[in-house]
């Protein structure tokens, strides 16, 4: 379950594909519904496409992993110890890293990594939409760091 909305799953498959099921599959033996994130992880916003893809994949179908679902699919990988996936969305990031600098801020606030790489390119980002949904704080923080590097190159 996610936000209200259930998404039906194969059990066996899904404790055969994560490492997480698999060791708490005791736990879930006589539970209908599982939430897909818990209280704390309130503020992840996860997209129909984002979990349906993780479903597929841990059903073992195939799917298209679109550039947009990759960052959501890439935390699920991890939360529920999917090596398998973990290894496809690890290298589809490295591949894509510069085009999904923004979306990894966007969906993780608190990705300095990510922060640095927009200071240093601040005048390519700039150019960006999306760096306007970024919020005023990690806007800031990027902001000053450019000043920080410019103020550095001059000396």
């Amino acid at each position: 379950i996610y936000r209200e909305k259930k998404y039906p799953i194969n059990f066996n498959l899904l404790i055969n594909n994560c490492n997480y099921f698999y060791r708490n599959r005791k736990q879930y033996k006589d539970i209908e519904d599982i939430k897909l994130l818990n209280d704390d992880e309130e503020r992840i916003i996860l997209s129909d496409e984002a979990i349906q893809a993780f479903i597929s994949t841990c059903q073992n179908e195939k799917c298209q992993i679109k550039l947009s679902s990759i960052i959501p699919l890439h935390y699920l990988s991890y939360k529920f110890e999917y090596p398998e996936l973990q290894a496809i969305t690890d290298k589809y990031i490295e591949d894509h890293s510069d085009e999904l600098v923004i979306q990894t801020l966007l969906f993780n606030p608190a990705a300095e990594k990510e922060e640095e790489i927009i200071s240093s390119n601040f005048s390519e980002f700039i150019k960006n939409d999306q760096i306007l949904q970024l919020s005023i704080s990690t806007l800031d923080r990027i902001f000053q760091n450019y000043k920080k590097i410019k103020i550095c190159q001059k000396n």
